[in-house]
């Protein structure tokens, strides 16, 4: 029965990808009489469409098979699965010489072959971005990402959240930039995200909404040379648990191209952060990143940050997070392409923010190894392979888990 449910869901996602193969088929030679867009159009502020395409659609779909070592991210309750996973997505964007819009749906279906619960996960991700330049001295960036999800996951924030349960998020970033002179501009930014749990145990603790505000001054030195003063403020509401807290940062900035192949980013600063039942913390705000294109098509990316974040250990009004991370993105020929990742993430909790009332620190190192080799069969078709491994070491009662998770597939894009 678990072979001819994965099957079912295989069939399914290869006649979405006929659909589109039909539809071109239909059309004959008139879809190569499409025009190029125009060489100064927007670039997209959240995601883009693969290089070769023309038309203002992608459909594209992904089949692979995962094997995962502990689908719950459980200490105690550990459990073994194969997974089947198809992901259909679809992307239309428009753009012109100052203006791009985008719109992405994407749905993840998941078929647990060993899973006491229900063997089916269904996640849908919305995403929007737009940006449009007035003139060359003002423009505007635009995005909204909404998720509707149920696998618990470690999110790509910057402090590293273990998603548990059902749960529907979601961000909206704006941004302006406008040059007050030739080489000084002040840009501005607002953002609003918001959390919500199905489950009523998780919505008490976690549920929330956060306001951003962000405000910079740059200055242009020279074409390789761009500095900053920067302020941010964030404002964190929990509908329920008695955490809400305000926080203040201040930082400098510096943009450095060291070789037309090599640029660093430094910030430094300071933050401060009020909750309502306990002391304000003073914290280093920093942030380093550098990028070396060793090759063409290859990137390598070392970078690390450290700021004062939200947290899901509900014990805690917030932690202290050290991130650093590197990546490598290699193309060893024309059709294969290497990536290797890893995070080192230390969340540090001290004792003054426990709401508890123990005054006991606590710390979490969190360690994620990836690597992937993708191969392009052709322009539209791309076969992968994929292992990642995660480890928690926690203080925190059952929060210590190791993953492993590996994966082969195949994706369509037309």
């Amino acid at each position: 029965m678990d072979f001819v449910i994965r099957r079912s869901i295989l069939f399914f996602c290869a006649a979405v990808v006929a659909l589109p193969l039909q539809a071109e088929e239909d059309a004959g030679a008139g879809n190569e009489a499409e025009a190029a867009p125009s060489e100064g159009a927007a670039t997209p502020v959240s995601f883009d469409s693969p290089a070769y395409k023309h038309r203002p659609y992608v459909v594209s779909v992904y089949l692979r098979e995962e094997y995962d070592t502990n689908i719950f991210t459980s200490e105690f309750n550990r459990q073994e699965s194969f997974k089947t996973v198809a992901e259909p997505e679809l992307t239309l964007s428009l753009s012109n010489s100052r203006s791009y819009l985008g719109l992405r749906y994407r749905n993840v279906t998941t078929y647990y072959d060993h899973r006491p619960s229900d063997p089916f996960d269904i996640a849908h991700y919305f995403d929007f971005a737009l940006n449009h330049e007035f003139n060359t001295r003002f423009w505007i960036n635009v995005t909204d990402n909404f998720r509707y999800t149920q696998e618990p996951e470690l999110s790509s924030d910057t402090a590293f959240f273990r998603r548990e349960g059902t749960y529907k998020q979601n961000s909206l970033n704006t941004d302006a930039s406008y040059y007050l002179t030739r080489r000084l501009y002040w840009n501005v930014g607002l953002a609003h995200d918001w959390w919500e749990y199905n489950d009523p145990f998780f919505a008490f603790a976690l549920d929330r909404t956060s306001y951003t505000g962000t405000s910079g001054l740059n200055f242009v030195v020279s074409p390789a040379t761009t500095v900053s003063m920067n302020y941010q403020f964030v404002d964190t509401e929990f509908r329920e648990s008695p955490r809400d807290s305000t926080s203040h940062a201040v930082y400098a900035g510096l943009m450095q191209k060291m070789t037309p192949q090599w640029t660093i980013s430094l910030q430094g600063g300071g933050q401060y952060r009020k909750t309502e039942n306990a002391k304000p913390d003073l914290a280093p705000y920093a942030a380093v990143e550098t990028n070396w294109n060793f090759l063409p098509t290859s990137v390598l990316t070392v970078g690390y940050n450290t700021s004062l974040q939200d947290t899901d250990q509900t014990t805690f009004n917030y932690s202290q997070t050290q991130h650093a991370y590197a990546t490598v993105k290699a193309r060893l020929t024309y059709d294969l392409t290497l990536n290797l990742g890893g995070d080192y993430i230390l969340n540090t909790y001290p004792g003054s923010q426990d709401v508890t009332g123990s005054n006991g620190d606590a710390e979490e190192t969190t360690l994620v190894y990836r690597v992937s080799l993708s191969y392009m069969f052709t322009p539209q078709w791309l076969g992968e392979v994929a292992y990642s491994y995660t480890t928690v070491d926690s203080d925190f009662f059952g929060s210590s888990y190791g993953r492993s998770l590996a994966s082969v597939g195949m994706r369509y894009t037309y």
